[in-house]
């Protein structure tokens, strides 16, 4: 395996626990607000 190879994979792994810990906080912290707020919130995303 070259060098190159395993720092590639060495940065997608990185990167995907990145997004999956950033994707996890971001359910947690939509599933804390109060309804009245989550409605607003989703409606704007869509």
């Amino acid at each position: 395996m070259l060098l190159n190879e395993k720092g590639f994979y060495g940065i997608s792994f990185f990167l995907s626990l990145y997004a999956s810990i950033s994707v996890q906080k971001n359910i947690r912290d939509l599933a804390n607000l109060p309804q009245e707020n989550r409605e607003v919130i989703v409606s704007e995303e869509e």
